[in-house]
C-alpha cells in the first residue's frame, strides 16, 4: 500500500548538509503490475492493457491508482503509454492508427489524477520501440524510431505533459 507523506529530506551524505541538497523528486512506480495485482487488468494482460483500460470510457482505477501515488507524495506521475507502439499493436492485430487515441487516453486519465493546485508533474513515456522491451532493438527499429518517437511526443505535449521519459531505453 501507498502511504501518503509529502515531507521528503535527503539525509546528508558525504558530510555535506541535507539544507544545501535540492528537495526530492519522487516518481511513480508500478501502474501496469498494480493493476493487475487489485483486479483492474487481468493478471495475463499485455503492455495495451493499461491503455485499454484507459481508453475504455470508465479509467476510473488507473485514475484513482495515479491519485493515490499523488497523495503518497510522487511529485511526478507517468503516463502509462508503455504497451503503446507500433509493435505491440501489431502483435495484437491492432491498428497503427490506434497509437494516437490510446496515448491520448492515458494522458486524460493521469492528468485528471493530478491534485489541483499542486506542482505535480506529468511525465509522458517515451517507451522502447523493439519487439522486446528488454533488449536492444533490431537496426529496422531504429532506422524508424526518430518518426515513431516523434509521433508519441506529439501526442504527449498535446495533452499537456510537462517532461518526457524515456523508459527501459536499452539502445
Amino acid at each position: 500500500p501507498l502511504s501518503p507523506s509529502r515531507t521528503h529530506t535527503m539525509p546528508a551524505l558525504g558530510g555535506g548538509a541535507a539544507a544545501n541538497r535540492p528537495p526530492i523528486t519522487l516518481l511513480d512506480g508500478s501502474v501496469g503490475h498494480t493493476l493487475k495485482q487489485t483486479g483492474a487488468i487481468p493478471a495475463e494482460s499485455t503492455f495495451l492493457a493499461v491503455a485499454d483500460l484507459a481508453a475504455s470510457g470508465d479509467p476510473s482505477a488507473l485514475t484513482a491508482l495515479a491519485a493515490q501515488y499523488a497523495a503518497a507524495g510522487c511529485t511526478v506521475l507517468t503516463v502509462p503509454n508503455f504497451g503503446v507502439t507500433p509493435a505491440s499493436l501489431a502483435r495484437a492485430g491492432r491498428a497503427d492508427s490506434d497509437l494516437e487515441p490510446l496515448t491520448s487516453a492515458c494522458v486524460d486519465a493521469v492528468r485528471r489524477a493530478r491534485p489541483p493546485g499542486t506542482t505535480t508533474l506529468l511525465a509522458g513515456c517515451l517507451p522502447p520501440l523493439g519487439p522486446d522491451c528488454y533488449a536492444p532493438a533490431p537496426p529496422g527499429v531504429a532506422a524508424t524510431s526518430r518518426a515513431v518517437y516523434a509521433r508519441i511526443a506529439g501526442v504527449l505535449l498535446a495533452g499537456g505533459v510537462d517532461l518526457l521519459l524515456a523508459e527501459t531505453a536499452s539502445s
